[in-house]
Order: structure tokens, then C-alpha cells, then sequence
């Protein structure tokens, strides 16, 4: 049996060896700086909670001490995703591959795009591939020789591989028909079968994690889950089943075909093979062909109608579903040239190592950290995006930076976060919770902080302060871009001096990310690079406004040089891929003509996009 392992396991060594290479050295954008942060206090995240997830990666960060918190859980994803190569190598092999071709498509997975990338961050997916591939090589080896022991592995692999991402339900019973129809049939089934149940139904256990976990009060609580009521909306994940009616048939079916157009690019030849290892497979085991086939299909219809942006991670399970079948493809069509798929495996690594080495990238962090410390003293934070958001909780929680700005998140405005808010800042004077059911209370807190303290939004004011509730503090209020974020100031009042001196200092010696500094990086990444543009070109406008034209001049020249509008174009096709068109704001174009006006007056019609 070891002998018969070793193939997969110095697969997986040397796929954990890449991955140390190119992990991301500090948080991450969407939700890996939450992830992180929910592994270092021991807390809550967003639904369904992922219990399993924070308890070993909590677990595994622990194991370091002293050690950068966002790296190590940046780590424990790579040490999932190398676990998961070992179990696709024998998920492989259990499904007749030779040795040699269980190993070319073991690497095929490694080093595809969307799984490489899900090593180098604190995220779900990686985990959920491994205990998926748990889960088919557990039913596979009950297939083949059915005992109470191997029923019951199999049970606790299923009830692991749901529990941890309930949506997995979905495909459950393809995994379950990879079994077969012999368990039933052999002796004491019945007594077996009960005791495999009763293995599955204790895997839900681990969710008393959320409630015990919430009452510490860790600095991670979303959704507090303490009583019934708020562990079931965290648990069912109900608020984001929007994402399933928010989309139309034409995006739909332009996601489904983009998936399986890029299937040749993610995992190379391996693509092809999987086809061959098909149709042997539908020709010698058809029950295990309909199976595998069954999962990969739901699974691309499940991802083509929901409706978000990072939608390529959801279709893990069937690029982990092909990478087996091409070692059985290879096997039957190559024979002993199956070491070929090994070299085309190995191929993928110098084609996909830019697009998945996350360890050049700290812009995430840079931004978070600048935003905290350019904030004025005791500040009030408007804080949106997942990157931007997580990366602020994270720093302040863990790091401890500049924990007297108190950031607010409005898209999280529910009574369980505004009563952390009063807990955690009791010295603010915060709006009645009678508010939140109105839809005012965002609009009230702005209001009332104008009066009492420096208040700071990550937008322009024209961009953002609509989606506060307030569009008529616009036409008194500013922003001024003393750091990648904007501190309100009114029209009717004189820019103080200390204000105009810190957005110089700043953004004198900021560092602008470029277009050609982010090729192939996550369109999240590009969103909060564009963010740092956005603000650079406010800079200059300010400058200009000041009469300060000599530095407008140099500070356009730096934000046109950047090409701002080919980040811009990734991220609106981005959008157009869940049915959205952001506003175009053009800033390469209008800072170019900004630059060729002849004079001031002609230099802030062209900034003001006149």
C-alpha cells in the first residue's frame, strides 16, 4: 500500500514546494484577509461559517508563533491543495490509471490557474478539493471491495466534504453512486449502513464550533450566531441565494461555455485525455462514467447560474473530476508513453507560474495599512468591497494598526453588527438601533460623526454618498484625498494647511500600481489598484484647484504612465460577466487631455471630465 502511495505523495511534495514559492506573503483579496483574520482570533466568518475550515486553520496558524498570521493561513491552503494533488493521484489510480499517468494528471491539477491560486490564499477551496477527493477515492475503494469499515471512512469523508460547504449537497448522490450497488448487498448491511449514517450525521457537529465561538466575542462575529434564529441565516447561507436570481439565461450560458472553452487552458492536455478516460470508463464501468459525469455536470450548471464575479474557484470539483479521468485517458491511450501526460503536466508550470505567484503582490495590504494610517486621529471610516474591508478588519484586529479609526462597513448594517459596533466603540454616538429597519441609520451615523469627528469614505463622495442615504450631503461636503481615502470637508470652509501638507507627503513618495505590474492578477486586485488611481487623480485635480500646476502636471504624468483605463477595461468586463456596467471614468483619457490644456481654467475643465 505504500509502495502503491509513494507516486502521490511526491506529487504532492513537489506541488507544496511550488506552492511555497509563489504563496502570497501578506493578506489577499475578497475574503482570503477574512479567512485570515477568522484564523487568528478564532472567530466567525461570512455564511455558512465554515467551521471546519477555521478549526484547522486556526489550528495550523497556531503551530507558528510569532509567525505573520496572513502568511501562515495563506500556508494552510497551500498544505490543502497539496493534500488534495496526493488524494486526485489516488482517486486516479483507484480508477484504473497506471502509476505514471495517476501522476501526470495529479500535476495537471496542481499547476491548472484557478487551483494553483487557491493555494497561495487563506481561502475555502483548496480544503474543499481535498476533502471532495477524499470523498471520491473513499466511495471508489467501497466499490470495489465493500466492508463496514470502508463504509463508514466513506460516511465521515461525505458528512466532512458537505459539512464544510453545505452547497456540496448538490452533488452528494454522484459521490454516493460512485459506491455501487454491492454495500447494499453484503452481510449485516443494514447494521452497516446505520452505522455509516450515524458517522455522516456526527460530522455536523463540528457547526457547535459557531455558537460557542460567537459568544466569545471574538473580533470575526458575522451574523452572531448564539441563538437559533441567527445560527440558521449563518448555516443556510440564505442571503446570498440572490446571487441564483440575479442572473439571466445569456450570462448564464456565456459562463457555462467560457468554462468549458477554458478547460484546455486550465489544466493543458489533460483536457483532452479526460475525454478518452471517459469513454473507457463508459465502456467498462458505466455506473462510475454516469457518476463522475453527473457531478461534472451539475457542477458547471450550479456555476454558470451564480451570478458573481470569482465564479472559477466553484468549478473546482470538476477540474479535480478530469484531472483523474485524463491519468485513465493516458493510460489507455498512451500506454507506456503515459509519462507524456507528466511532461505536458509539467508544461503548465513556467505557462501558469506569473498568473498564480501571488507572492510579488502586497498591494492589498499596502493599501489597508495607508488607509488606517493616513486617517486622522479618531476618525470615522466608511469602509466597501470585500478586499478593502476584510484587509481593515484584519489589520486592525491582528496587527493592532490604528485601532482608534473606527471603520464602518454599510453593507453590513444589521442589528447583530451594529450592536458590535456599540460594544466595541461605546465612546461614539451611534443612531438609534430603531434606524436599521428604516434603511436610515448609515445616513444618520454620517451625519451625526460630520458634527463630532474626521469622517473618511474609500470613494469620492460623488460616488459613494448615495449609497450611503445621504445624496444631498454632496453639494456640502468634499473629498480630499489625503491617502488613498477621502476625508470629508465642507465647501464653505478653507482646506486646513495640515490636511493640504499630509495628501503632498503621501502621495509625493506613494507607490502607483501599474497596468503592466498587475497582467494576469485577480480582477479584485485591479478593483483596489483602481481605487488607488481614482484617489491619485483626485490628488491632482487638488492640485490643480490649489493653482499648484507644476505638480498636477507631474502627478498626471505618473497616473497616465500607469494606464489606468486598461485596468479600468478589465474590471468592467469583469462586470459584464454578471450583468453590470460600472460608470467609465476615463481617467488615462482625461488626464492626457488635462496634460495638453494651455491653462489652468482649460487644465480643471478637462480633470472635471468637461
Amino acid at each position: 500500500m505504500l509502495t502503491r502511495a509513494l507516486g502521490g505523495w511526491l506529487c504532492g511534495l513537489a506541488a507544496l514546494v511550488v506552492y511555497a514559492g509563489t504563496v502570497c506573503r501578506s493578506v489577499w483579496v475578497g475574503d482570503a484577509p477574512e479567512f485570515a483574520l477568522a484564523a487568528a482570533c478564532a472567530g466567525v466568518p461570512h455564511p455558512p461559517g465554515y467551521p471546519l475550515h477555521t478549526l484547522l486553520a486556526a489550528g495550523f496558524v497556531r503551530l507558528w508563533p510569532g509567525a505573520n498570521w496572513a502568511l501562515a493561513a495563506n500556508a494552510f491552503s497551500a498544505l490543502c491543495a497539496a493534500l488534495a494533488v496526493v488524494a486526485t493521484y489516488g482517486v486516479a489510480r483507484a480508477l484504473g490509471a497506471g502509476a505514471v499517468a495517476a501522476a501526470g494528471g495529479a500535476l495537471s491539477l496542481a499547476f491548472a490557474t484557478t487551483f494553483w491560486s487557491q493555494a497561495g490564499a487563506a481561502e475555502v477551496y483548496a480544503l474543499d478539493t481535498l476533502l471532495l477527493s477524499l470523498a471520491l477515492l473513499a466511495a471508489l475503494r467501497v466499490r470495489a471491495a465493500p466492508s463496514r469499515a470502508r463504509l463508514v471512512v466513506a460516511a465521515l469523508a461525505l458528512g466532512a466534504w458537505v459539512g464544510h460547504r453545505p452547497v456540496n449537497v448538490l452533488l452528494l448522490g454522484f459521490v454516493v453512486a460512485l459506491g455501487g450497488r454491492r454495500p447494499w448487498r453484503m452481510p449485516g448491511a443494514a447494521r452497516s449502513w446505520a452505522l455509516a449514517v450515524g458517522a455522516a450525521a456526527a460530522t455536523g457537529l463540528v457547526y457547535l464550533y459557531l455558537p460557542l465561538a460567537s459568544a466569545r466575542d471574538p473580533a470575526l462575529d458575522i451574523g452572531d450566531p448564539e441563538r437559533w434564529p441567527e445560527f440558521w441565516t449563518v448555516v443556510s447561507a440564505s442571503t446570498y441565494r440572490r446571487h441564483l436570481q440575479s442572473g439571466t439565461a445569456e450570462l448564464a450560458w456565456a459562463r457555462f461555455t467560457d468554462a468549458c472553452a477554458n478547460l484546455p487552458l486550465e489544466l493543458g492536455c489533460a483536457a483532452l485525455f479526460a475525454v478518452g478516460g471517459f469513454v473507457h470508463l463508459w465502456r467498462t464501468q458505466r455506473g462510475v462514467a454516469l457518476a463522475l459525469l453527473g457531478l461534472v455536470a451539475v457542477n458547471l450548471g450550479f456555476s454558470a447560474n451564480y451570478n458573481i464575479l470569482d465564479i472559477a474557484a466553484y468549478l473546482l470539483p470538476t477540474h479535480a473530476v478530469l484531472a483523474a479521468l485524463a491519468a485513465v485517458g493516458a493510460t489507455r491511450w498512451l500506454g507506456r508513453h503515459a509519462w507524456l501526460l507528466a511532461v505536458a503536466a509539467a508544461a503548465l508550470l513556467p505557462w501558469h507560474w506569473r498568473a498564480c505567484d501571488l507572492s510579488r503582490f502586497d498591494l492589498v495590504a499596502r493599501y489597508a495599512r495607508d488607509v488606517l494610517t493616513q486617517a486622522a486621529p479618531n476618525a470615522l471610516l466608511f469602509c466597501s468591497g470585500d478586499s478593502s474591508t476584510h484587509a481593515l478588519w484584519y489589520l486592525q484586529a491582528v496587527e493592532g494598526v490604528r485601532r482608534d479609526v473606527v471603520v464602518v462597513s454599510p453593507g453590513h448594517v444589521h442589528p447583530w453588527y451594529v450592536k458590535q459596533l456599540l460594544a466595541r466603540h461605546p465612546q461614539m454616538s451611534w443612531p438609534p438601533l430603531a434606524e436599521i429597519a428604516a434603511g436610515t441609520w448609515t445616513q444618520s451615523l454620517l451625519r451625526r460623526a460630520l458634527r463630532e469627528r474626521p469622517v473618511c469614505l474609500l470613494e469620492p463622495p460623488e460616488l459613494r454618498l448615495p449609497g450611503l442615504g445621504a445624496p444631498d450631503l454632496v453639494e456640502v461636503v468634499r473629498g480630499v484625498p489625503a491617502g488613498p481615502a477621502y476625508q470629508l470637508h465642507g465647501y464653505d470652509q478653507a482646506l486646513p494647511a495640515p490636511l493640504l501638507a499630509r495628501a503632498r507627503d503621501y502621495w509625493r513618495g506613494a507607490t502607483i500600481p501599474t497596468a503592466a505590474s498587475l497582467d494576469s492578477a485577480d480582477v479584485q486586485l485591479a478593483m483596489v489598484a483602481f481605487s488607488m488611481h481614482v484617489a491619485f487623480y483626485s490628488f491632482a485635480a487638488l492640485l490643480a484647484e490649489q493653482g499648484e500646476l507644476d505638480g498636477a502636471v507631474a502627478a498626471l504624468r505618473r497616473l497616465v504612465d500607469a494606464q489606468p483605463d486598461a485596468i479600468e477595461a478589465q474590471i468592467a468586463q469583469a462586470y459584464a460577466s454578471i450583468g453590470r456596467r460600472p460608470p467609465r471614468l476615463g481617467l488615462g483619457e482625461r488626464g492626457a487631455r488635462a496634460l495638453a490644456a494651455g491653462s489652468r481654467a482649460a487644465m480643471l475643465q478637462a480633470l472635471a471630465g468637461q
